[in-house]
């Protein structure tokens, strides 16, 4: 009868961890950007001030790929070491990438297609809620 409750514990820290959504952070000295692993930003802070300028609500994709004349959205994102990959809803092309970081940048170098070969892709979209105009 001991083990009734901890089986049901356990089973409930199951479930909780796999609706826990997985995050990618890219992060250098200057900046912090979060994607989920559903391919959407989630956070962009500016680490000088602390403040955030994702537009999150917007729910905008990390990228683009055109294929076979139709546009499809990145949906899915994974990070495994330096290795950034990027899947699309509703076709079977995936692209991953290199990620190096600076002081100054963060870069993403294309290292393999897999799927169908897009003829373009958006990468690295971002939406801001900054309104100002500068300059």
């Amino acid at each position: 009868m001991r083990k009734l409750p901890s089986i049901a514990a356990l089973l409930g820290l199951i479930l909780f961890a796999s609706g826990a959504r997985a995050e990618i952070v890219f992060e250098n000295p200057r900046f912090r950007a979060v994607l989920g692993d559903d391919a959407v930003w989630l956070s962009l802070e500016d680490k000088g001030t602390g403040t955030d300028y994702c537009a999150a609500e917007k729910r905008i994709s990390f990228a683009t790929a055109r294929v076979a004349g139709k546009t499809y959205s990145a949906n899915r994102a994974s990070l495994a070491g330096d290795r950034l990959t990027v899947g699309f809803g509703g076709c079977d092309t995936r692209l991953e990438y290199r990620v190096s970081t600076t002081d100054d940048w963060i870069a993403f170098k294309l290292v393999e297609i897999a799927g169908t070969r897009p003829s373009h892709v958006m990468l690295v979209r971002i939406g801001v809620t900054i309104t100002e105009r500068g300059g």
